[in-house]
């Protein structure tokens, strides 16, 4: 894991000033049956969304807190990645999609017996957000409505 002292003194700064908010431990709940019979969804907050729909906003201070829902099994072929911060390298992503959407790793698991279904639609948002007061209150609230819809038991955050 890389420390402060490792990064460039420009991407340095910007981190010891991020207004990280103030929040509480989320409340974890206990699944009710076995992960070889749940289905798994998966959460990035890498900026991914499909090549024909609008990218999230390039303007750090604006705060994008909006959602593009992911079908499953899209390659990066299909889709583009806007995510603003320069600290976020896209190499690894551009190269395999496992990277923030383990799609593979899941159909292994599948495979194994260890795990029950994927869902049809995974979410991706815009990372590094200096203001979350609408995705607290308005998206990921929506977010998880869609989940529990679709009947996912399980969520991977593949936070960037």
């Amino acid at each position: 894991m890389a420390d402060l002292k490792d990064l460039e003194p420009a991407s340095r700064r910007f981190l010891e000033r991020y207004p990280f908010p103030d929040l509480p431990a989320p409340i974890l709940t206990p699944l009710s049956k076995p992960v070889s019979r749940c289905r798994l969804a998966f959460v990035t907050t890498a900026g991914l969304h499909k090549q024909d729909e609008p990218p999230f906003s390039r303007f750090f201070e604006k705060s994008d807190c909006s959602y593009r829902e992911i079908p499953n099994q899209a390659s990066m072929n299909e889709l583009a990645i806007s995510h603003t911060s320069k600290e976020f390298n896209r190499d690894g992503v551009n190269k395999d999609i496992n990277v923030v959407l383990p799609f593979d790793r899941a159909e292994e698991l599948i495979a194994s017996g260890n795990l029950g279904t994927v869902n049809r639609r995974h979410f991706s948002f815009m990372g590094s957000l200096p203001r979350t007061g609408d995705l607290r209150k308005r998206t990921a609230p929506e977010v998880a409505r869609k989940l529990k819809e679709d009947q996912v038991d399980l969520v991977l955050l593949t936070p960037v």
